[in-house]
């Protein structure tokens, strides 16, 4: 049996992998095949071309984004702090941005790697407003990106983990549907650090999760993410070519910022891919859209699930060869903090 360590390892990797392999990919799958003649396999540099691609153009092959950067934010703040802190996740999002800002513009970037929700309320937490109320209005994926390891702290405790998902969000994205997407990527991880050998449980288990957290934070109109999953997995189950099914997902779900289509569209995903690490992530990655978030997500369940010693020895190599980000240590301080955590709640009840 894969052991916790292992999983960690495995999603955090999981998340950058996903996250540097779709850096490259396109608005829309036949973009990505008209620019880089087929589907992305591999690890490879984004367009140089800023008209093709505005936002990666100078990326070089296996650099990660705001996906990978966000997540180990909350988890170098988890070890820091012991504990799961509203204020110390808001610091932990400011220096994150901070510091890809400073090393977009190394590259000669125009603009950093943090999205539209993240961007508007780092700017307000600068200025002083609460960490309440400056994720007030945010409604898009950067909740459901960075949320995966949270898994880890409770694993198969569903509830216990919307909690710590929420706690995430809050910051930057306090609203019922990115918290609901949030739980649901969240609660996937919990259930596959917990064991859970079946994709169909680990699907049920992200309804879950999007069902407790819709219940959270500032209320605003969004279609039901539980209900959404449904619908994916039902167009992912189609009798249909590969192909088709793509195009469907992309067409009727969606996989752009929207947190309420980006989490449906990664659960389609998983349910196509049925664990293997290599082509779920290849699928996801080349879906179009937000790719290099879908395969974020997707990977980051994919490694809680499979664990490290799923994923080809030369894509961590490669991940730590460009972003020297030393994700073995970070896993063992992570998990060594997560039990802490854990015990420390025995005690209290």
């Amino acid at each position: 049996m894969t052991n916790v360590l292992d999983k960690i390892h495995g999603c955090l990797l999981g998340i950058a992998v996903g996250d540097a392999m779709g850096m490259p990919a396109l608005y829309s799958s036949e973009r990505t095949k008209e620019v880089f003649g087929g589907d992305i396999t591999t690890f490879i540099d984004a367009s140089k071309d800023p008209n093709i691609d505005p936002v990666h153009h100078l990326l070089p092959a296996g650099m990660i984004t705001d996906d990978t950067f966000a997540a180990l934010s909350i988890v170098k703040s988890i070890i820091k702090e012991e504990k799961l802190s509203v204020d110390a996740f808001a610091q932990s999002y400011i220096r994150w941005v901070d510091e890809t800002d400073k090393l977009t513009a190394a590259l000669g970037c125009q603009r950093g790697f943090a999205g539209p929700s993240t961007r508007v309320s780092i700017e307000k937490l600068r200025a002083g407003v609460s960490p309440i109320e400056a994720g007030a209005d945010g409604r898009t994926n950067g909740a459901s990106m960075r949320v995966g390891p949270i898994g880890f702290l409770y694993p198969g405790d569903l509830e216990a983990t919307v909690d710590a998902a929420e706690l995430t969000a809050i910051p930057t994205h306090n609203t019922n549907v990115a918290i609901s997407a949030a739980s649901a990527v969240a609660c996937a991880v919990s259930v596959c650090a917990a064991g859970e050998t079946s994709i169909g449980s680990v699907i049920e288990a992200a309804k879950q999760g999007a069902e407790y957290g819709k219940l959270r934070g500032n209320p605003v109109q969004c279609p039901s993410i539980a209900r959404r999953i449904d619908m994916a997995i039902d167009i992912a189950s189609a009798d249909k070519p590969m192909l088709e099914i793509r195009k469907d997902i992309y067409d009727l779900v969606g996989t752009s910022l929207l947190s309420y289509e980006i989490v449906p569209a990664a659960m389609a995903v998983l349910f196509l891919g049925q664990g293997n690490v290599v082509d779920t992530i290849r699928l996801a990655i080349n879906m179009g859209g937000d790719n290099d978030t879908l395969g974020a997500i997707v990977g980051g369940i994919l490694g809680a699930y499979k664990g490290f010693h799923a994923f080809p020895l030369d894509y961590s190599e490669k991940i730590e060869s460009v972003n020297n980000l030393n994700l073995e240590q970070i896993s063992q301080d992570y998990l060594l903090v997560a039990e802490k955590i854990r015990a420390n709640n025995a005690k209290k009840d």
